[in-house]
This record gives C-alpha cells, sequence and structure tokens, in this order.
C-alpha cells in the first residue's frame, strides 16, 4: 500500500464516520448494547437490593414477621385474599434463576436469595419451613451445585 493509498483510505474512512456509514452503524450498535447491558445490570442490582430489604425486616428470628412475609392476615385473623407468599416466590425465583441467569455476572444475586430464604426460615418457624420444602428449592440448590 503506498502512502498515497493509505491517505485515500483514511479519507474514506473519516467520510464514511461523518456521514453515518459502516464505523457509525457498528458505534451505534454497540452504544445500544452497552445500554442494554447497563439496564440488566441496574434490575439485577434492583432485585439484590429488594431481597437484601427482605432480608434485614426478618433478621432476629422475630417469628410474627417471618410469618407475615408467608402469609398477611387481616385485624379479624382472617388471611387476607391479596396475600402474597414472599416464601414461595423467593424460592420458585431461585429455580428459574438456577435454571436460565446463572453467569458469572449474576451470582451475587443467587446468593442473596439463598441468604434471603436462609433468614426467612431461620429460628422456630416451622410453617416457612415446609413452604419451603414443599416448593422443591432442595432440587433447585442441588442443581445450582
Amino acid at each position: 500500500m503506498t502512502l498515497d493509498n493509505s491517505a485515500a483510505a483514511g479519507a474514506s474512512m473519516i467520510t464514511d464516520n461523518a456521514e453515518g456509514g459502516p464505523a457509525n452503524g457498528e458505534a451505534k450498535q454497540k452504544k445500544e448494547e452497552d445500554k442494554g447491558n447497563n439496564d440488566a445490570a441496574l434490575s439485577v442490582r434492583k432485585v439484590i437490593r429488594i431481597l437484601r430489604f427482605l432480608q434485614l425486616l426478618v433478621e432476629g428470628h422475630y417469628t410474627p414477621l417471618q410469618e407475615h412475609m408467608r402469609e398477611q392476615r387481616m385485624s379479624d385473623g382472617q388471611i387476607n385474599p391479596k396475600s402474597f407468599d414472599f416464601v414461595g416466590f423467593i424460592s420458585t425465583m431461585l429455580g428459574v434463576f438456577e435454571k436460565q441467569y446463572v453467569n458469572c455476572y449474576s451470582c451475587e444475586m443467587g446468593y442473596q436469595m439463598i441468604d434471603t430464604l436462609i433468614e426467612l426460615i431461620q429460628g422456630p418457624c416451622k410453617e416457612n419451613q415446609r413452604t419451603l420444602v414443599s416448593s422443591k428449592v432442595i432440587d433447585n440448590c442441588r442443581d445450582l451445585i
């Protein structure tokens, strides 16, 4: 390649970039991929923070709050029809995570799910322990290992 040819090639690259040619398209695509990765990383961070918050709520083995995380009751003692089972949901979430999302970038989320589940069942919280065992969490953990 002569000096004139290399200068022409350089000018062509500059022109392509200025006019939105191939180099600009590649940069735009890379920028969109990076944005998607940043959005996914942000979502994972949010899930980890929520799980950590739930873990801290039941820290100290306060049984009434641990049970409240499984089923919410109204003031008359009846189970609220809009009750949400955090123990079962996090266990299911761990199963989905183990089958589809495990990679070197998402391990922290898996660790946090397990830590939250541990706090939800510690102490004499038999119903949460039953819920967790019935949700096949042992199989999921075995597969994870």
